[in-house]
């Protein structure tokens, strides 16, 4: 019987990792349970790395912020337990990052094992930079371009697949930048949908 094929967008992936969700999870494990047909582009995999590697490095410039303060108001006599809480608290925030860090690359591995992780082709790549130049969505200033190629790999997918039954096809985003008619209009031409209430979406396929 046909299962459901769904394709993450990278913030379903940040959700993942950061665990801001539990749902991104519960449909990575459909997936190991081979319940759904769970795609993710090899451009999407790439960008959510290189933005979760950025995002823990900007925690920890930001921890060390806090640190350099409490060293600060810590010359003040009165404000000394204080400071040494605000330390304390931001040296066990920097283990608890050391350790999200070492789960990046980890938490890949188990996305390639549960998802089928489609090449980024260079026809792909092409596609979504004539997008872009076009000035189509999702053309956004300054995330644009690779929003574009994201979406050509997503319509490539849904290429892939048409013409096979299943009880649902959609690309989950959570970027307002894909919330645009034109791109919801693409994907429905070819029998997908595109959807941000991923708990409902999980609640069909379980």
């Amino acid at each position: 019987m046909p299962v459901p094929l769904l394709v993450f967008d990278t913030n379903l992936l940040l959700d993942f990792l950061f665990e801001r969700d539990s749902i991104p999870a519960l449909i990575v494990a459909l997936a190991e349970q081979d319940r759904v047909d769970l795609r993710i582009p090899e451009l999407v995999i790439a960008e959510f790395r290189g933005t979760a590697m950025r995002t823990t490095r900007d925690f920890r410039r930001d921890l060390n912020k806090v640190v350099e303060l409490a060293n600060q108001i810590g010359r003040c006599e009165p404000l000394g337990s204080t400071a040494l809480e605000l330390k304390e608290q931001a040296w066990s925030a920097s283990a608890v990052l050391d350790t999200l860090t070492g789960t990046i690359d980890t938490a890949i591995q188990t996305l390639r094992r549960a998802a089928t992780i489609e090449p980024h082709t260079a026809a792909v790549h092409l596609a979504g930079d004539l997008r872009y130049v076009g000035g189509h969505p999702p053309d956004d200033i300054r995330q644009g371009i690779q929003d574009c190629r994201i979406f050509e790999a997503v319509l490539a997918i849904a290429r892939d697949d048409r013409g096979t039954e299943r009880p649902m096809k959609a690309f989950l985003a959570r970027d307002s930048d894909f919330d645009v008619p034109e791109l919801h209009d693409e994907l429905r031409a070819l029998d997908f949908t595109m959807r941000d209430d991923v708990g409902a979406v999980y609640g069909d396929c379980r």
